[in-house]
């Protein structure tokens, strides 16, 4: 079951990842906003709970904050930089202090990293709040209780507002891994998956109705909404990923993307612009011709899904024949 718990997540994390990058057609005009409003009520969230899952308690304090400085803090500072320095060559610098070590100031181009810097903060935050309660369960609870309120009442949308409320959301992943609830919602029946899945994205739907729920955006509504939203959003996104678990060549597409989020992350934002640059160029020559809006949305979509993935592959193999060839010489020597 282990092996399969996993390819749920991967699944999981391929379904947010996806997304994640439709919501971002919206900036581009993209006129479905019931759709982006309903994603837009969980899929942050998930990537909070989906860290969660993984907490290791028995792990040194030194070893969690090292172990998130290689696999958040240091993709997030090295994009971001890179972006600024990207910026500023086509003399648009948006930069004037270091507050772009700490998440306050972030390149447009990498916007979504906001959460991967508060996902830092909320994942190393948790370890010392762990470390401090000596693993209570019960009074972990309730300092990640009182985070979130703490959150909830900030008044202006910041990443402390963002990093207390990701820290409650990455508590209820680890409240579901020391249950062992994800093995367990996996051994459910196909039916009572789909059931699950139809159920909660009709819930969804009518919570997004009544409240506009948006972590990015600071947009929480009432709090035991807000709360209701997260959960059903991760019985949505399990349902599915577990229900996709049974269709081997599709599945295996989500897990592809699951284990590839950080690239898509930092290359998305830029792929869709380049998209829509290169249509605004076909346009100036081809004008009424042109082939329908949609197809360009679709083209965006795949291009900044998959292209980063690509880009991952090709790096780690460029990294394999590199670490042979020294490997090679190193023997010969």
């Amino acid at each position: 079951m282990a092996q399969e718990r996993i390819q749920c997540v991967d699944i999981a994390k391929g379904l947010g990842m996806l997304m994640v990058v439709f919501g971002h057609l919206d900036m581009y005009g993209m006129n479905l906003d019931g759709a982006s409003s309903f994603i837009y009520v969980f899929h942050v969230p998930l990537f909070f709970f989906l860290s969660g899952l993984f907490f290791r308690k028995n792990d040194t304090i030194g070893k969690t904050i090292v172990s998130k400085l290689k696999g958040l803090y240091l993709p997030y500072l090295l994009a971001n930089v890179a972006f600024f320095a990207i910026d500023a060559l086509r003399g648009r610098p948006h930069t004037g202090g270091v507050g772009f070590l700490f998440g306050l100031q972030i390149a447009p181009l990498v916007g979504s990293l906001w959460f991967v810097i508060c996902l830092f903060y909320s994942a190393v935050l948790y370890k010392l709040v762990d470390k401090l309660c000596r693993g209570n369960l019960t009074a972990v609870s309730i300092i990640a209780m009182s985070a979130f309120i703490i959150g909830y009442k900030i008044p202006q949308l910041n990443i402390v507002n963002q990093t207390l409320v990701g820290f409650f959301i990455y508590h209820i992943g680890r409240l579901i891994s020391e249950f062992d609830g994800l093995s367990r919602w996996a051994k459910l029946p196909f039916n009572i998956q789909t059931l699950a899945f139809a159920v909660s994205g009709t819930a969804i739907w009518f919570l997004n109705k009544v409240h506009d729920l948006n972590m990015a955006s600071g947009q929480y509504g009432m709090p035991l909404l807000f709360i209701l939203g997260v959960m059903l959003g991760i019985i949505f996104t399990f349902s599915l990923s577990c229900i996709l678990a049974n269709v081997p060549k599709v599945g295996t597409v989500f897990e592809y993307v699951g284990k590839r989020t950080m690239w898509i992350i930092v290359f998305h934002m830029a792929l869709i612009q380049a998209v829509f640059v290169f249509h605004g160029f076909i346009l100036a020559y081809v004008g009424k011709m042109d082939i329908p809006t949609w197809v360009w949305y679709i083209l965006a979509f795949l291009v900044s899904s998959f292209v980063p993935c690509l880009l991952r592959d090709g790096w780690k193999f460029i990294v394999r024949v590199r670490e042979k060839h020294l490997s090679n010489q190193s023997t010969n020597e």
